[in-house]
């Protein structure tokens, strides 16, 4: 598995963002520190599109990752699109550490 400087920055498909915002710069901030702790993931590829949550508008991002060489998909929904896609790499986490 490669570094995580070395990956390709995700792609965003289905939101308003482009390559090297803010939250990418975040997901990066947010990747590297799961590395520092030990836990490789990288984020291959990203999905997202806006939610009606009972409190107002939310985002859902689908999240696609490598974790330990296998893909996994994780999906986060919240009133932030930063938190949402936290919660989704998080979601792809626990798939890949359920066992």
């Amino acid at each position: 598995m490669k570094d995580l400087d070395e990956a390709p920055a995700p792609r965003i498909s289905g939101g308003p963002g482009e390559p090297g915002t803010a939250v990418d710069d975040a997901l990066s901030a947010h990747i590297g520190a799961l590395s520092d702790r030990g836990v490789k993931v990288r984020v291959l590829d990203r999905a997202e599109h806006p939610v009606e949550g009972e409190d107002g508008p939310h985002t859902a991002v689908y999240v696609e990752c490598e974790i330990g060489g296998t893909i996994l998909w994780g999906v986060g929904i919240d009133s932030n699109s930063t938190v949402a896609l936290f919660k989704g790499v998080a979601s792809a986490l626990n798939r890949a550490y359920r066992t």
